[in-house]
């Protein structure tokens, strides 16, 4: 094993980098948790079935949205996601496309 794989990428984000990648995991886990669509996401990776899995997952994020106040938002257009979170007060903006999300996702139901 080596060294760097002690440590999670995690730790080597900027605050920045980090609150990105904070905001994309939680909008991750939110499509695949509350869009419906999570038991169909489910079969197909565990049946193996990648393409299936992305696909179903694509749907959900091209049709599912949320709000909170103060927190993260999630809104899309086609394959373009805008995601908002607060940063020190300051409400942040960024744009992640489903495959992105769909990785990160990946990475998530791993831990």
């Amino acid at each position: 094993m080596n060294q760097l794989q002690l440590f999670s990428d995690e730790e080597f984000m900027s605050k920045e980098e980090l609150e990105i990648h904070k905001a994309k995991k939680y909008v991750a886990r939110t499509i695949y948790r509350s869009s419906g669509r999570r038991g169909f996401i489910s079969t197909h990776l565990s049946d193996g079935n990648m393409e299936g899995a992305y696909k179903e997952f694509d749907k959900a994020f091209r049709t599912f949205g949320f709000l909170y106040p103060k927190s993260y938002s999630f809104t899309s257009y086609r394959n373009i996601g805008n995601i908002r979170y607060y940063s020190d007060g300051v409400q942040m903006e960024i744009q992640a496309n489903s495959k992105e999300l769909f990785e990160i996702l990946l990475e998530c139901l791993k831990e």
